[in-house]
């Protein structure tokens, strides 16, 4: 199947898909990036990281939205993992390494 793959790469007949966001994916990578760390993270930070899954607005969109349902929380100029997510980062790990 790789051979295959090569001989139509070769070709120039490889198609492409247009690309398509999934959101859940920069939600996650938000959690991954605030559950190791505490001490929290400034937005400009995270949006940094999180910049090639989304345009800075749908960034701003999904904090906002995850602070709201009580996941992440902002102050003094950081985003914080709430205990919520904290704890349910700690089942996760657990179940996956127990």
């Amino acid at each position: 199947m790789l051979e295959e793959m090569f001989k139509v790469l070769a070709l120039g007949k490889l198609t492409s898909k247009k690309y398509v966001p999934d959101y859940s994916v920069l939600a996650q990578q938000i959690f991954s990036c605030l559950y190791p760390d505490p001490r929290g993270l400034r937005f400009e930070e995270i949006c940094e990281i999180c910049s090639p899954l989304a345009e800075h607005e749908v960034f701003d969109k999904i904090v906002s939205h995850l602070i709201e349902k009580g996941w992440l929380v902002s102050k003094a100029g950081k985003i914080y993992a709430t205990e919520k997510l904290m704890n349910k980062g700690e089942r996760t790990y657990s179940l996956k390494h127990s």
